[in-house]
């Protein structure tokens, strides 16, 4: 994730680094998540399909951190509280996105095309214990990081931030 100062820190300061959970578009991410986190439980989800929603829930992601508001945040952004309606408006805009693109074969610009290339090289069994066991676990964390993030923040290392 990216590292925010809110400007040009002084020698010896440390920056935060920006988790997901701290970018306003976390509840719809979120929400995305949740919804392939299930349908991957229910094996109801391609891996060609699960391809698209983490393309999706990624460029969701870059699009708010490459924003200039967003790169002039101070340390710990302030998140806006958004309203339920806009939450269901963008996410009804991603699951449209992901309507659209879902029955297209991914191609190399595809953020996932990587991972699918590597499952194919996988048993039948192989691809689906990744898919339907572990992937479903490691979203699971992933939903879990307001949980674990430190109150304050969490800083670069020392060595990091040029005090070694």
């Amino acid at each position: 994730m990216a590292a925010s100062t809110g400007g040009d820190p002084g020698p010896g300061a440390c920056v935060t680094v920006v988790l997901p959970s701290d970018l306003s578009c976390w509840p719809v991410v979120k929400e995305m998540l949740s919804e392939l986190q299930g349908r991957l439980i229910n094996e109801n989800v391609s891996d060609q399909e699960t391809a698209w929603y983490m393309h999706v829930i990624y460029n969701t992601i870059q699009m708010e951190e490459s924003s200039p508001v967003h790169s002039k945040a101070s340390v710990l952004p302030v998140v806006p509280k958004e309203s339920g309606r806009h939450k269901q408006t963008e996410a009804h805009r991603l699951r449209s996105q992901l309507h659209n693109t879902a029955r297209r074969k991914p191609g190399p610009n595809c953020i996932w095309y990587g991972m699918l290339q590597f499952l194919k090289g996988l048993t039948t069994d192989e691809a689906d214990t990744f898919l339907y066991n572990l992937l479903p676990r490691v979203i699971e964390m992933a939903l879990g990081i307001e949980d674990c993030q430190p109150h304050d923040g969490l800083k670069l290392s020392q060595q990091q931030c040029g005090e070694a």
